[in-house]
């Protein structure tokens, strides 16, 4: 009994010395824990009244964590009292610091939502066992944006989310506080605090590659909301609303695909015209010395359309953004290229080097002030080309309408170089040489210089009136394209279908150049010779042209030319033509189709040509076209062949 007694007390005894052994190994442990809870510093925050409860939460933006508005690490927690604290690092004793809501466009003001001054903090002045009390005033102030979006494409996934990049938040394309809130009648939208001059944004679906565009599926210009008056002078009471649609998303379409028609058509003009280059050297007896510029003419509108196809397309548009000025220069080069090409078809001239010192001047300071251009680099290029910054807006301006007062003028200098043709192949020919794809080529030509102006004004507005044309001035241009594309299809067809067009022989081109003869010619004495002799000459050689038509019928070959009928008669052409215009008052294409067109009338009688057509008939009297013989019957009859034809059987009928 007594053992177990002892043993008891033994143990009672043991037990309270480890209660003490605890108490002493503890003791150290929980003083270090007090006095690191006492050591850390520590921002309070005062419970915000309702008014200035956040949309998020509260964040510590100071300059130990580079101001940034957002850094979780230094999130406001709520304590159990509703105020809100913060923890500070050890390390630092001294820093400013400012409240934000997780962004700068969200920061603590002034009462009145003005700019409130950094606040300080200095471990020295504050009490370890305390925290640094802080007290929000108010929330900084800016001019409001609502941005709604109506309307989006139809191809938009389900469960996309929408986002605004802009120059407000750093252009992040999927940032949470620009999220587009989804509302009950089906718009998108957000609100954006900024006291830029001017907001510029983007709608996304969270990424570059999904960004908005163009309905066609060209890339779209940033949007822009600019401040009025009103904003400048009172930007903290502004609330701006701006509704949009979204038209398509650059992910989901592209410019250059084999279901674009415009692109197809381009691409088939080019192809076109690629085939044309090789054909036309392959056209025998060729008139090469204006062949050769044609066929340079082609190719370079053959590989403008060809660039124009390539730089058009998204992809190869965001890699190589330089591409877009390439085709540009074909605003000075056509113009060039055709001058050769048009004087050497049709007045053999070989005198460029005068021409050559301003006709190309253009082309080469459109080349220099390009230059500067391509040197930019990449992100500075593809962003000002996109967004139309004031320096392309200048080169598009300075380009355009200087490109479009030029091509006008060339326009009307080709206008007089084919009137002039026109008026001199009435001396020296009978016929009416088939060249009606050059003044197709002019009204294409005129059509383009239109559509420029156009868009030019168009664009203008937009600049001054600082409204959005872009989509409208581009689609013009794109119209323009169209149009310019349509000229090799027209040379294309000429050449082979009426190749006759591209070999005009050397004897037929009988005009010389633009440029007045010298007087000390042997023309030139001729004439002094004509002069003195003026009587003699026209009537004897006048009854020798009268014998020949007569006797000969040289009318009859449809390819009759002055030449020609001047060997015939072994005198200069010249001498020839004088003699028609004094003896006769007619140039030598109206004497010649003067007796063509009475051949018609007496074949008409003729019944081995009752079964022939109009035209047939008008074909076997010396005419080339139908143009040509409708022109001269009326000219010499004073009516159409249609209205000749009908008088003659109202006359039969009354016999």
């Amino acid at each position: 009994m007594k053992n177990m007694v002892l043993d008891y007390m033994l143990a009672i005894t043991s037990l309270k010395l480890k209660r003490k052994m605890i108490r002493v190994n503890f003791l150290p442990i929980l003083l270090f824990i007090s006095f690191i809870s006492l050591g850390q510093q520590k921002l309070e925050l005062i419970a915000p009244t309702q008014k200035l409860l956040p949309r998020g939460d509260f964040f510590l933006a100071a300059d130990f964590n580079n101001w940034d508005p957002g850094d979780p690490r230094f999130q406001f927690k709520k304590k159990s009292n509703g105020n809100y604290e913060v923890t500070i690092p050890d390390s630092v004793h001294v820093f400013e610091y400012k409240i934000t809501q997780g962004t700068w466009h969200l920061v603590e003001g002034t009462r009145d939502g003005g700019v409130n001054a950094n606040r300080r903090y200095d471990d020295k002045s504050q009490d370890l066992t305390k925290n640094q009390i802080i007290q929000l005033l108010g929330w900084e102030k800016k001019a409001t944006y609502r941005i709604v979006v109506n309307k989006i494409p139809s191809a938009t996934p389900f469960d996309a989310k929408l986002y605004i990049a802009g120059n407000f938040n750093n252009w992040n394309p999927r940032d949470d506080n620009y999220l587009l809130i989804k509302h009950s009648d089906g718009s998108y939208r957000t609100t954006i605090q900024s006291e830029l001059s001017e907001i510029q944004y983007k709608i996304t679906r969270g990424n570059w590659a999904s960004v908005e565009c163009y309905g066609n599926g060209k890339a779209r210009p940033n949007r822009k909301i600019g401040r009025s008056d009103k904003l400048v002078w009172n930007p903290r009471d502004i609330e701006h609303k701006t509704n949009i649609d979204v038209e398509n998303w650059e992910d989901l379409t592209g410019i250059f695909n084999f279901f674009d028609l415009y692109s197809l058509f381009l691409l088939f003009a080019s192809f076109s015209g690629i085939l044309l280059m090789i054909a036309i050297p392959t056209i025998q007896n060729s008139n090469w010395a204006a062949n050769r510029w044609l066929i340079l003419l082609i190719g370079v509108i053959s590989a403008t359309l060809l660039m124009k196809i390539i730089a058009g397309d998204r992809n190869i548009a965001q890699d190589f953004p330089k591409l877009l000025l390439i085709p540009d220069f074909i605003i000075f080069a056509f113009a060039p290229l055709y001058n050769l090409y048009i004087e050497k078809l049709l007045f053999r001239s070989s005198d460029f080097k005068i021409k050559w010192r301003w006709i190309y001047l253009p082309s080469i300071l459109q080349l220099l002030i390009y230059l500067p251009f391509f040197n930019l680099d990449y992100d500075t290029f593809r962003y000002s080309q996109l967004n139309h910054e004031p320096s392309f807006q200048i080169l598009f301006i300075l380009i355009g309408s200087t490109g479009i007062i030029w091509n006008l003028l060339q326009w009307n200098r080709f206008r007089k170089i084919l009137n002039i043709y026109f008026e001199k192949s009435k001396i020296s020919s009978s016929f009416e040489e088939n060249l009606s794809y050059l003044s197709i080529t002019q009204i294409i030509y005129l059509a383009c210089i239109i559509l420029g102006l156009m868009a030019m004004l168009i664009y203008l507005i937009g600049f001054f009136m600082d409204e959005d044309l872009t989509l409208l001035s581009s689609q013009i241009v794109d119209l323009i394209w169209f149009v310019f594309a349509t000229s090799p299809f027209f040379l294309g067809y000429y050449a082979i279908h009426q190749p006759e067009i591209f070999k005009i022989s050397e004897k037929h081109n009988i005009l010389g150049t633009e440029n007045e003869i010298d007087l000390n010619t042997p023309i030139q004495r001729e004439k002094n010779y004509i002069q003195e002799n003026k009587e003699v000459i026209k009537d004897e050689l006048a009854e020798k042209i009268i014998e020949i038509m007569v006797q000969s019928k040289p009318y009859l070959n449809p390819k009759l030319t002055l030449n020609e009928l001047a060997q015939q008669l072994n005198v200069s052409p010249h001498v020839m033509s004088k003699t028609l215009n004094d003896s006769f008052q007619k140039n030598f294409f109206d004497f010649i189709n003067t007796y063509r067109t009475e051949a018609f009338k007496e074949k008409l009688d003729d019944p081995k040509f009752q079964n022939y057509t109009f035209l047939a008939v008008a074909f076997e009297a010396g005419f080339n076209s139908k143009t040509a013989f409708n022109r001269s019957f009326k000219r010499v009859t004073g009516q159409s062949p249609s209205e000749y034809l009908h008088s003659i059987n109202q006359i039969e009928n009354i016999l």
